[in-house]
C-alpha cells in the first residue's frame, strides 16, 4: 500500500488503527474492490480522512489537493477525477464504513480503560443536528417547500468526563428525534441515559421503567403533569415531587420524579427522572452534562467537513458523516496514546501540520513544552519613577539622563 520513505509519517500513523486484520478481511469480503481498477478503497478511505483534516468543501478541492506531492505519494495515487470520487462514495457500502467505525471505537474503549478511564458513571447522552442542504440537489430531505436538511442522530458515552460518539443514524430533518430512540437508546445496567425533550415518548418511558433503563429528560410546557406526592428540596432544586406524566390513553403507568432548578439565564428547568436513587442535585448534574453533545456537534462541524455535502445522495451523505466520526476517533485515538490531557484541537493541528513529517517529529511537537509566556504588559509605576529621577538628579546621577 505504501513505499518504505511513507511508513514512518504521521498521515500513515494516524491511519494505522484502520489497518488490522479484522478491518482488512472485512474489505476483501465486502469486494468493495472488485472491479477497481485505480481508487482502491484503502486510498479513497484515505483521502476521505485527509480531506476532513483539511476540511475541503468540496470533491474538486480533493481532486486537486493530490497535487500535494507528499499527500500523492503517499497514497501512491496520482490524480483522481471529481466524478470518480462521487461515484465510489456513493458506491461504497454504508455498512462497511460502520463496522470500521465500530472497530475503531473498539479499539479507542481498550485505550481508555487501559488508562483508567472507564472509571466513574456512564453518561450515554443523546440528540441529533441539523445539516441544512440545497432543496434543488436534495429533493429527497426535502424538510419545507423551499428548504432541505440531513439531521445526524447520534449518542455520545461520557466516562469519568470523557466524551466520545458510539452509535448513530441519519435521517431528513422532517423526522422526528423520538423515531431514533430505538436505534439508540439499548438496555445497560451501568448507563444512564439523558435526552431533551425532543425524545419525549409516554410509551417508550414506561417500556424504560420496566426494563429498568434509567433515564433524565426534561419535560414540555405542555406535559400534563399529576403530582402523586411532595418530596423534600434542597439546594438549588426549588421543587421535587412524585409524579405520573401524560392523560387518559396515553397517562404513565409508572410513577416519576419530577426536580424544578434554574439554569444560568434563571430560567425553570423542569427535569424528570425514573431513577429514585441518586439525591436531587446529582440528577440536576447528570442533566447540565447533556450539553455535551451540543459541544461535541459544534468541534465536528467547526473542525471536520460535514457542512458542505460532497455527495447529493443519501448514501454519500452518511458515508461522509461516517468517514468523519472515523477520523474524529482516529484524533482521539492518537491524544489518548501520546498526551490524554491535551486538548484534540491542538492534536489535530499539530497533525495537519506534521501530517507528511515522520512521526517521531509529531510526538516531539505534540509534547514540547509551551514556550516561556509573556508576563503581559506591565503596569507602569510612574510615580516611583519620578521619585528615582527625583532622586538621581538631586545626587548629580543624572548624567545619562541629558540629551547628547
Amino acid at each position: 500500500m505504501h513505499g518504505k520513505d511513507t511508513t514512518n509519517t504521521t498521515f500513515f500513523k494516524l491511519l494505522e488503527p484502520l489497518n488490522n486484520g479484522r478491518i482488512q478481511k472485512e474489505i476483501r469480503e465486502s469486494e468493495v474492490d472488485k472491479y477497481t481498477k485505480k481508487l482502491f478503497f484503502w486510498k479513497f478511505n484515505s483521502l476521505f480522512v485527509y480531506s476532513m483534516l483539511q476540511q475541503t468543501s468540496s470533491l474538486r478541492e480533493t481532486s486537486i489537493a493530490l497535487n500535494n506531492e507528499h499527500l500523492s505519494q503517499e497514497l501512491n495515487l496520482k490524480s483522481i477525477s471529481p466524478s470518480q470520487l462521487s461515484r465510489r462514495l456513493r458506491m461504497i457500502p454504508k455498512e462497511l464504513l460502520q463496522f470500521i467505525y465500530s472497530d475503531v471505537l473498539g479499539q479507542l474503549q481498550q485505550v481508555m480503560v487501559s488508562q483508567g478511564k472507564d472509571k466513574g458513571l456512564n453518561l450515554s447522552i443523546v440528540d441529533s443536528s441539523v445539516i441544512s442542504c440545497a432543496v434543488g440537489k436534495f429533493p429527497w430531505a426535502r424538510f419545507r417547500k423551499t428548504k432541505s436538511g440531513v439531521k445526524i442522530h447520534l449518542k455520545i458515552q461520557l466516562h469519568d468526563g470523557e466524551a466520545f460518539p458510539v452509535d448513530n443514524t441519519v435521517t431528513t430533518q422532517k423526522d422526528a428525534d423520538r423515531t431514533q430512540m430505538d436505534q439508540l437508546i439499548e438496555y445497560d445496567p451501568d448507563t444512564i441515559y439523558v435526552f431533551d425533550r425532543a425524545y419525549i415518548d409516554f410509551k417508550k418511558f414506561d417500556q424504560y421503567c420496566s426494563e429498568e433503563l434509567l433515564f433524565v429528560t426534561r419535560t414540555k410546557d405542555n406535559t400534563v403533569v399529576t403530582v402523586e406526592e411532595e418530596l423534600p428540596a434542597e439546594g438549588e432544586i426549588t421543587k421535587h415531587q412524585k409524579v405520573t406524566l401524560g392523560k387518559g390513553p396515553n397517562k404513565m403507568e409508572h410513577q416519576m420524579r419530577l426536580l424544578e432548578t434554574l439554569d444560568s439565564e434563571d430560567n425553570v428547568i423542569t427535569i424528570v427522572t425514573n431513577d429514585f436513587d441518586r439525591d436531587v442535585e446529582e440528577i440536576a448534574e447528570i442533566y447540565r452534562r447533556r450539553w455535551q453533545i451540543e459541544i461535541f456537534f459544534k468541534w465536528i462541524k467547526q473542525h471536520l467537513e460535514i457542512k458542505h455535502l460532497y455527495g447529493n445522495s443519501p448514501q454519500a451523505v452518511e458515508n461522509q458523516i461516517l468517514i468523519a466520526l472515523i477520523t474524529y476517533c482516529l484524533l482521539l485515538l492518537a491524544r489518548y496514546k501520546f498526551k490524554p490531557k491535551e486538548k484534540l484541537l491542538k492534536v489535530k493541528r499539530i497533525v495537519i501540520a506534521c501530517l507528511f513529517e515522520s512521526f517521531k517529529s509529531f510526538v516531539r511537537k505534540l509534547n514540547k513544552p509551551p514556550a516561556k509566556t509573556s508576563k503581559g504588559r506591565r503596569r507602569i509605576e510612574h510615580e516611583r519613577e519620578y521619585r528615582e529621577i527625583e532622586r538621581q538628579v538631586m545626587s548629580g546621577e543624572a548624567d545619562h539622563l541629558l540629551m547628547v
